[in-house]
């Protein structure tokens, strides 16, 4: 069997595995990103330059597992549909910086895990191409995932005790992905007093493109 083209991220805990999501190269060095998660149990929030209370915004989620692809020219597309007045709904897509553009750490978007997650089998793991987050000593409150993006050289420089300021509890793992490194923080934050009952994700982007009216 020849190599996998992506990798997957898992969350373990008391020896059994989660499936988080699945990260793959195409061809023209875009990214793709895949979420597992249980549909109905699943939110999608977007957070932009334009200053859009995203309470304002109607997103659907139509995939049982949807993506996100951030294209070399810096456009982002995801699979779900979005809508400002709930009537005209089209793909999400927005304009950001390009990856390979990266220097500096930055924040591709948060992650709030939920108690119940899709399990995955121990052999589905492959220890050359996919990581795992151990979430065996994490503290008894919201788990959360910070994701972050670096480009290499930068990554090997850094030297931070904690990748988020808020953090109580931090463990981390990464991949590289032509000359980036992303890097999946899984932690505990201080300004978290409940916990969610769904698969949240917060994707930050600039210059949110929305649907045009239906003439």
């Amino acid at each position: 069997m020849g190599k996998r083209l992506y990798s997957r991220i898992f969350i373990e805990r008391d020896e059994k595995l989660f499936k988080l999501m699945n990260i793959a190269n195409l061809k023209d060095e875009s990214i793709v990103m895949t979420f597992y998660g249980y549909k109905k149990e699943r939110e999608f929030w977007i957070y932009s330059n334009d200053s859009v209370d995203p309470k304002e915004i109607s997103i659907i989620n139509e995939e049982i597992n949807p993506k996100i692809t951030f294209h070399r020219s810096g456009k982002i597309k995801l699979s779900s549909r979005i809508s400002k007045d709930g009537k005209n709904y089209d793909r999400i897509t927005a304009d950001s910086l390009p990856l390979l553009e990266t220097k500096k750490s930055r924040r591709i978007m948060d992650i709030f895990i939920p108690p119940k997650l899709v399990r995955a089998e121990k052999d589905a793991f492959d220890i050359k191409q996919d990581i795992i987050l151990c979430a065996d000593h994490m503290p008894n409150k919201q788990w959360r995932i910070a994701l972050f993006c670096t480009e290499k050289s930068s990554f090997e420089a850094l030297n931070t005790p904690h990748w988020v300021s808020t953090s109580e509890y931090e463990m981390y793992a990464s991949l590289e992905r032509a000359n980036l490194v992303w890097t999946w923080v899984l932690r505990t934050s201080n300004s978290d007093e409940g916990r969610t009952d769904n698969l949240k994700y917060f994707i930050y982007v600039d210059n949110l493109k929305w649907p045009a009216p239906i003439k």
